[in-house]
């Protein structure tokens, strides 16, 4: 997977008065003296790379890059591919880093960009998955025809490829008039998805874990994904991630608001009770500071068929909850999802435990 990342030389040298910073050539000089200055030509010029706004004529920049693609002449090493994302016609020294190749000019400004990367990133991961999942065998479903779960892969392709533009434009605003200021809050609540999906926790709820690709683990949680946006689309159902304070908000036409929680969990049983608790710490939290309780209802959608809890494991972990019972709490069993017989079975199971 690509590394992302932001970085302002400036502001790494001076870290304690950024709001003063005067930088002059001297400074530039000394600078190059510095660890971080090394580093940054080993772990980040050093490979195909994106500068946006005017960073390209800082002679932090300028300088070491053309060390670089000097070496590399010299040594019969294919150049570097550097590109400059900025709306405007490129200066004089962005057209030196392009290379004058108008095909590494990027027309959008540095959020655009990093936040149009990023996501790029997950639809190619998402889509790797895809393709991965075609030739897995076994399949997760050991009910479905090898066609029926091709469908569901189409479905998963289908909302990488045609959906997630718009949605990111719902969120996101008219390109004329973007909002970033939810942009970090949709990560984490991303990464939170994930932490739920594979650990049953929440070791750090405040903290973007990367993606780490396995689809093994992951293509049970992107068909529960794609079955839940089929349901929304066939059932006027909303889907907010945001609002979801450890999981995936879904909210039907009549208002029924549920908070879905898709589930790996290596032991289903030790998992579902982690959740349990950490809803049960959510709504511990929401009413110690008079907030709203989180969604009324929790569902947990299990992704693997590895245990299926008995009742005496779910009334353990019902009498575990510390706060009032406020919230409904639904744990769909493993082989409710796994002997469904085909896709469109799925979605009428999610949309049956959503709706009522």
């Amino acid at each position: 997977m690509p590394n992302l990342g932001k970085v302002h030389g400036c502001a790494t040298q001076y870290p304690n008065d950024v709001d003063e910073i005067v930088i002059t050539t001297s400074d530039l000089t000394n600078a190059a003296q510095d660890q971080w200055r090394r580093d940054l030509v080993r772990d980040v010029l050093n490979r195909d790379a994106v500068y946006s706004g005017y960073s390209h004529s800082d002679h932090t920049l300028q300088v070491p890059v053309g060390f670089i693609q000097t070496l590399r002449a010299e040594h019969a090493l294919e150049g570097l591919r550097y590109f400059v994302a900025q709306e405007p016609d490129l200066q004089a020294n962005a057209r030196v880093l392009t290379n004058g190749d108008p095909d590494r000019k990027i027309p959008l400004y540095g959020k655009d960009t990093f936040v149009s990367m990023y996501f790029w990133v997950i639809k190619h991961y998402v889509l790797q998955s895809v393709e991965a999942g075609r030739a897995l065998d076994p399949i997760p479903f050991p009910q479905w025809t090898r066609t029926q779960w091709n469908t569901a892969l189409d479905s998963i392709a289908a909302l990488a490829e045609n959906e997630l533009g718009n949605k990111l434009d719902l969120f996101f605003g008219p390109p004329n008039s973007r909002d970033f200021s939810h942009s970090l809050d949709l990560a984490l609540a991303l990464s939170r998805v994930r932490q739920l999906h594979l650990k049953g926790e929440l070791p750090h709820p405040h903290v973007y874990e990367p993606v780490i690709p396995n689809p093994t683990k992951d293509l049970p949680l992107l068909v529960v994904l794609a079955a839940l946006s089929r349901a929304a689309e066939v059932h006027t159902f909303s889907i907010n991630l945001l609002d979801g304070s450890s999981g995936i908000q879904v909210v039907t036409g009549t208002g029924i608001a549920t908070q879905v929680i898709p589930l790996h969990g290596e032991f289903w049983t030790t998992a579902a009770g982690k959740i349990l608790a950490q809803i049960a710490d959510n709504e511990s939290e929401a009413l110690a500071n008079g907030s709203p309780l989180p969604s009324p209802n929790v569902l947990v959608v299990p992704c693997n068929n590895i245990a299926v809890p008995t009742e005496d494991d779910l009334a353990r972990m019902f009498r575990k909850s510390s706060a009032p019972l406020k919230m409904m709490r639904q744990f769909l069993k493993p082989n409710e999802v796994f002997d469904c017989v085909s896709y469109d079975e799925l979605c009428k199971l999610l949309h049956t435990a959503i709706a009522g």
